[in-house]
């Protein structure tokens, strides 16, 4: 049995824990609006909004944030009282006033999604009206959802981040222009439609200007988006795209440091004479990046590229690091282009090449032949 004075000093300590945690919230809860609103922001919206039972000073403090973020699985997967809880927010509970600068939604659940679209329409036309700077909206992996973006999105002179997550449908309404001024990253992860040139029902054609403050964009697979506008991106992802993409078309890219590039099973243009004409048009590329996954027909295809007699100015006075993925075998054409990247290059730091072979003769045999090739920086290595 425990004696009573150390039951007395455990009641004294919990009693003292207490009031320490009082006073912490106490000094807290004296900071000024702007302060407590700003650590607010860090949490999603239902646990910002668990606050208002801390006192009569938090009440209505978190509906004074600027970011709203609703997660499906804050609410148990529950889409009513998801919806409810968010619709009850959008609907009456904050200032009409108030700015909404971040607006993140995320619904993973496997219900019907036929009424899904007048969530995505109430959403954009409440955060269009607020100001909006950053839109995540996030929706179902496996049940994806076919929807139209509402037309006052492509309008929205404030928006400086968009990332649409599993969802397929049309980027680009046929009924206005796009007008993106603020957008700096554009964020795509599933297949979005939109064709330069493409006519709008009344018969005028649709041409899309580029996104001008644009830093950082992500072309999902299968897209259709044209590369009119992202060409002003420093940082450019394009996944599996190319077989959509005519190498003839490429706008210039001015403002084009970092490339990544992952060629899918099917590629309509010699690849390499595509890569070729990207580091052409893009003078100031640093970084480049391809992963390999060409079948053996396209590589036959790839043995109509001839070396360049003229060499991108980026080999001359810019690329610093050139990274091959997935590489399956002793391509000769893939080869070939790494030769061309080392020879030319003249600041080159490093060549890295990501192999999948189980035989070390085979990889030493690569190691060899590229070693053996004259080089344009002298300093740069060769990572294996």
């Amino acid at each position: 049995m425990p004696s009573s004075s150390r039951i007395n000093k455990k009641r004294r300590m919990n009693k003292s824990s207490s009031l320490q945690s009082i006073s912490t919230l106490d000094r807290i809860s004296d900071l000024p609006d702007p302060i407590l609103c700003n650590i607010l922001h860090s949490f999603p919206t239902k646990f910002a909004a668990t606050t208002s039972v801390l006192s009569k000073r938090w009440r209505y403090l978190w509906l004074s944030v600027l970011a709203l973020d609703f997660d499906s699985n804050d609410f148990n997967s529950c889409n009513r009282l998801l919806h409810s809880v968010m619709y009850s927010i959008m609907d009456n509970r904050r200032a009409i006033t108030l700015p909404v600068h971040s607006f993140s939604f995320k619904d993973p659940s496997t219900d019907d999604y036929s009424n899904y679209q007048p969530v995505i329409d109430k959403i954009v036309d409440y955060v269009s009206q607020r100001g909006i700077q950053n839109l995540v909206l996030d929706g179902c992996l496996h049940l994806r959802c076919s929807m139209k973006l509402p037309v006052k999105l492509f309008s929205c002179r404030t928006l400086k981040v968009l990332k649409l997550n599993n969802y397929s449908g049309t980027l680009i309404s046929d009924k206005v222009d796009l007008d993106l001024p603020s957008l700096k990253t554009l964020h795509l992860s599933k297949p979005y439609r939109c064709k330069d040139g493409s006519r709008r029902k009344d018969g005028s054609r649709m041409n899309f200007a580029a996104l001008p403050n644009l830093i950082k964009a992500r072309i999902p697979s299968k897209s259709f988006v044209p590369f009119s506008i992202v060409c002003k991106a420093r940082i450019l992802y394009v996944g599996k795209a190319l077989k959509y993409t005519c190498w003839t078309q490429l706008p210039e890219f001015p403002n084009l440091t970092h490339l990544e590039l992952h060629f899918g099973s099917v590629f309509v243009c010699p690849r390499w004479k595509w890569v070729h004409a990207m580091l052409e048009l893009s003078p100031k590329l640093q970084s480049l990046i391809i992963r390999d996954d060409i079948d053996a027909f396209q590589r036959y295809t790839d043995k109509f590229w001839k070396i360049p007699s003229i060499v991108p100015e980026c080999l001359l006075s810019q690329l610093k690091t050139c990274c091959i993925r997935g590489f399956r075998g002793i391509n000769y054409f893939l080869i070939k282009f790494v030769k061309y990247i080392i020879e030319n290059s003249k600041v080159l730091d490093t060549m890295e090449i990501h192999t999948k072979f189980r035989d070390l003769e085979a990889k030493q045999g690569l190691l060899k032949k590229l070693s053996s090739c004259e080089r344009g920086s002298a300093t740069y290595k060769l990572l294996l």
